[in-house]
């Protein structure tokens, strides 16, 4: 335990230190940082007004990861493939992909903030997986993904150890190829003062048509229909309607900023938050 880092003496007294106790504790008893847990919830619609279920997790760091993969698989959809005399049971997020974000999330955050924690959220468009402390001082928009920090370095040893992480700065990348091999959305992520991945639900490429996917492309905040008609490069006013516009409205991708007034001259279009996701 001394080598790994886990404990020290303190006046001759054999005591965990800080990353021992929460790798190791049996209760929370036996850690200071009370606030060290996972939060769980589970909300009908797309914010927070309705919470279906929630718990709070304040077991050692791995069971606190395991409980909340349990939490997520419990709630979102199963789908079931029969190829075989097996039958397959198909997740519609990837369990990789979320299970890299939540260890990512107990890996990396300020545990030294103890006005939150680690928070894993469903809602009924998406699932969130928030930290608190943001990433690491060094890690830009530009490098993100493709360099290796930690903040906590003896709890991203101790992962490595029992292979739920690599040392190599991987772990964005392979959430976003697990994400693309099950053929769902990107996750996005926020790197501000708290770190967010963000996993868009129901939603496979395969239904979103080249032309939608083009227009989400090129939002740019509120913009009425000449500019993305311009943006877009197209003569054909009733092409933009039909192919670009009005999937994109119907499929939840794109709102109206005016709704009361839908066919007003000034109307102006805006990406929601699934197709934020996609943009």
């Amino acid at each position: 335990m001394i080598n790994l880092n886990c404990a020290a003496y303190v006046a001759d007294k054999l005591c965990f230190t800080n990353a021992g106790a929460l790798f190791f504790r049996i209760n929370d008893e036996d850690v200071k940082f009370r606030h060290a847990g996972i939060v769980c919830a589970l909300y009908k619609g797309i914010d927070k007004t309705y919470i279906i279920d929630a718990k709070e997790l304040n077991s050692d760091i791995i069971s606190n990861v395991d409980e909340s993969l349990a939490f997520l698989k419990r709630h979102l959809n199963i789908s079931y493939k029969i190829e075989t005399l097996q039958r397959e049971n198909i997740l519609e997020l990837p369990e990789d992909a979320l299970r890299e974000a939540v260890v990512n999330a107990v890996c990396h955050r300020n545990y030294f903030e103890k006005g939150a924690r680690v928070t894993v959220e469903i809602f009924d468009d998406r699932v969130e997986i928030t930290n608190p402390g943001g990433v690491c001082k060094g890690i830009t928009s530009k490098n993100f993904g493709k360099i290796s920090l930690t903040r906590n370095s003896v709890i991203a040893s101790m992962l490595y150890r029992i292979d739920y992480i690599e040392q190599m700065g991987t772990g964005i990348l392979r959430m976003k190829n697990a994400a693309k091999n099950a053929n769902v959305a990107e996750p996005k992520f926020d790197l501000h003062d708290f770190f967010k991945a963000t996993f868009l639900r129901n939603q496979a490429f395969e239904q979103v048509t080249p032309q939608v996917r083009e227009l989400l492309k090129i939002f740019k905040g509120e913009m009425n229909r000449t500019e993305i008609q311009e943006n877009l490069n197209l003569s054909d006013r009733e092409n933009l309607r039909l192919n670009y516009i009005q999937p994109a409205l119907k499929q939840g991708f794109i709102e109206l900023v005016y709704p009361d007034r839908p066919n007003h001259p000034q109307q102006k279009y805006r990406l929601t938050k699934i197709g934020k996701g996609l943009s």
